[in-house]
């Protein structure tokens, strides 16, 4: 009888796990952290949601590594997450291999993801990405679900751009059953408003749910720092992210999102950039 408390405590956490997984990557813990994904991706500071919003690959002009964790997610220290990210640069084309892991008891997750942005033109940028995540809870049937994510940003000006984003397109396999859908469709815009400032809105309309919006306010307030600050009504979520340039080749960041029903998912994370 004393271990029916932790069987359930590890269950509940592994419901909530497959519940409460980002709007932008599925069911799922470790496709990407927490956070708030605008359509264009210009005033991300991070390199959390390459995988989501592709064309922010090509944001930096370099190859680059980066490796991140998540010490506990919406309050739950056993959600810990660890991630990985490797991306490389042509003058033609940008690419990223992105893994996360997380490992307890009775729950694993696994979750590998093949990012690609293209210039289509000088104006046009075009981005997807594929992505396998495995699940298996102790006791119940193995979950694959695969995910493609798709991205276009027009540049209307050297100050402004347009987008639009469609997360979950495609297939998610589990177990015998099967299930695909548009699990939400994002259009925004994004402006440079000068002194190292710029400002993301979007609209977002997920599937069978009522639309919302996301506004994202970046500022570049030193060449080695700067600062994002995000607001969302699906979910009702807001975000604080720094970024700082330790070194011409090492980048520092942290992000801590609050999701305004379950809480608080800090990460952290470090970069190299050759």
């Amino acid at each position: 009888m004393d271990c029916t408390p932790k069987i359930l405590r590890h269950c509940g956490i592994c419901c909530i796990a497959l519940a409460v997984g980002t709007s932008g990557w599925g069911q799922t813990v470790v496709g990407i952290p927490a956070t708030i994904v605008t359509a264009t991706g210009r005033t991300l500071v991070t390199p959390f949601t390459d995988a989501v919003a592709p064309v922010a690959i090509a944001a930096s002009d370099r190859t680059d590594i980066a490796s991140w964790v998540v010490p506990s997610r919406f309050g739950i220290s056993q959600l810990r997450t660890v991630h990985g990210q490797a991306c490389y640069q042509t003058d033609a084309w940008s690419g990223a291999l992105i893994v996360g892991a997380l490992g307890m008891e009775r729950y694993t997750e696994i979750s590998i993801a093949a990012a690609g942005a293209v210039a289509l033109s000088d104006a046009l940028a075009a981005g997807v990405t594929l992505s396998y995540t495995f699940a298996r809870a102790r006791g119940f049937a193995a979950e694959h679900l695969m995910t493609v994510n798709a991205q276009m940003v027009f540049a209307l000006d050297t100050l402004t751009a347009i987008a639009a984003a469609g997360i979950n397109v495609g297939q998610a396999e589990r177990a015998a059953s099967s299930a695909g859908a548009l699990s939400q469709f994002r259009l925004g815009i994004s402006r440079t408003l000068g002194d190292g400032l710029a400002i993301d809105t979007d609209v977002a309309l997920p599937l069978r749910l009522p639309a919302g919006f996301a506004v994202a306010l970046r500022w570049d307030a030193l060449d080695i720092l700067r600062f994002r600050i995000a607001y969302c009504t699906v979910p009702h979520s807001a975000e604080v992210s720094i970024g700082l340039d330790a070194s011409s080749s090492l980048a520092l960041f942290a992000t801590i999102h609050y999701h305004l029903s379950l809480g608080a998912s800090p990460t952290i994370g470090i970069g190299y950039r050759w």
